[in-house]
């Protein structure tokens, strides 16, 4: 059974009932083993939450949040340098899209069961390197439209403009104003496109942008980088793919093209190259990215 529990809760959304009724049970049920019930106070504070819940050597950190949440958390396990705390997630965001792709819904009585005969999948972690900064994510980082479209929908949530919809109204702005870098794409050492891109998503799991598939086959326990590479593509490619996108069917376009490594880098030759890891924006830079394989102990519930 698991016996140190520390919960990590992102305080801007409301929790839901089957939450506050698990935290109730875990609070009484553990008394000889007190949990720790921490709210987020501020951009970042998810990560340090994290960090020092493993140098403090908790069992479980359950982070209750959206995408943005969980990629702290994990930046916070993986600096800590602590392999043996498990990570469980419940889903509470906007777009919720590696829990979505990883089929993780919440029940509060699956979830009792597991931290009394838990169960744990090793999932991969992605490294991102840029001149300045390591970054990891779990989910999926681009650079190109995918950043640009980022940029703009934490502009909009700062404006107090939220919810789903806010990612339709990001993607279709970006669709107006993006303007195509040219870069330098390079797989496993070796020198793959040169020339301008709409965007290149690298994937440990499939989908991304509240609900889009954007790589079908992508999962975070196979010990790849799944990538999807979109190269001369436009606003039309986009309204004629949307349900494809949406249902998880691979895009038949000769500028998008489905790729694997185990580490890719990417050159800036000109334009703006913005970059997202699990939806948080990264400094421009040239890029390095890999696979760290079956890293994160993850709770199955």
């Amino acid at each position: 059974m698991i016996q140190k529990i520390v919960f990590i809760i992102n305080s801007l959304r409301k929790l839901p009932d089957e939450v506050k009724d698990l935290l109730f049970y875990c609070e009484n049920y553990y008394k000889q083993h007190p949990i720790s019930v921490l709210y987020t106070q501020h951009a970042g504070h998810s990560k340090e939450l994290a960090f020092t819940a493993c140098r403090e050597n908790n069992d479980l950190i359950v982070g209750v949040g959206g995408d943005g949440t969980f990629h702290e958390i994990v930046n916070g396990i993986i600096l800590s340098g602590n392999k043996n705390v498990i990570l469980s997630l419940i889903p509470n965001g906007t777009g919720n899209d590696f829990c979505r792709a990883q089929q993780i819904k919440f029940s509060k009585d699956r979830f009792i069961k597991s931290i009394v005969n838990p169960k744990v999948s090793l999932y991969d972690v992605c490294q991102l390197n840029t001149t300045e900064s390591i970054t990891y994510f779990i989910n999926i980082a681009d650079i190109g439209f995918g950043g640009y479209t980022a940029f703009l929908l934490n502009q909009q949530r700062v404006s107090g403009f939220g919810g789903g919809i806010s990612y339709t109204i990001a993607i279709l702005r970006s669709f107006f104003t993006f303007r195509k870098p040219k870069i330098e794409l390079s797989l496993d050492g070796k020198l793959y496109y040169s020339g301008p891109i709409m965007m290149v998503a690298f994937c440990n799991s499939s989908t991304f942008g509240n609900g889009l598939i954007i790589h079908p086959e992508a999962t975070p326990n196979d010990g790849h980088l799944k990538i999807t590479f979109l190269g001369d593509v436009g606003f039309w490619d986009y309204l004629m793919n949307y349900r494809n996108l949406k249902n998880g069917n691979r895009i038949k376009h000769r500028n998008v093209v489905y790729l694997q490594c185990q580490n890719a880098s990417i050159r800036k030759i000109s334009g703006r190259t913005p970059i997202e890891a699990d939806g948080e924006i990264i400094k421009e830079s040239d890029i390095y990215l890999e696979i760290i394989p079956q890293y994160l102990p993850v709770l199955k519930y």
